[in-house]
């Protein structure tokens, strides 16, 4: 239902954020572009897309503490095999986990 004086598109773009998947996507989309300015050493915008992460998610704890893994945690245990192997293992941990849920 659209109120009087907004456009369709703004009625389109508030309904898309009505969907929780929608969000949940703008903000792992802004996580991941992040990460890639960060390894272009584009440091500005990678801040700024971590804000846009933060800001349009849901559980802001859960993408700041995203953030920090992808970041800073996973390129140094990725450093040595054996966190390597230790990391993949929870990955696909985490993957069976989630199949059954």
């Amino acid at each position: 239902m659209r109120r009087k004086g907004t456009s369709r598109l703004d009625a389109a773009l508030a309904a898309r954020y009505e969907n929780g998947l929608a969000r949940r996507c703008d903000a792992l989309g802004g996580l991941f572009r992040g990460l890639r300015w960060l390894q272009r050493r584009g440091f500005r915008r990678a801040g700024r897309e971590f804000r846009l992460a933060l800001r349009t998610s849901e559980q802001p704890l859960t993408t700041g503490t995203r953030i920090v893994w992808f970041a800073m945690a996973l390129p140094i245990l990725n450093r040595t095999a054996t966190t390597r192997r230790a990391v993949s293992a929870l990955v696909r941990l985490r993957q069976r986990l989630e199949a059954c849920a």
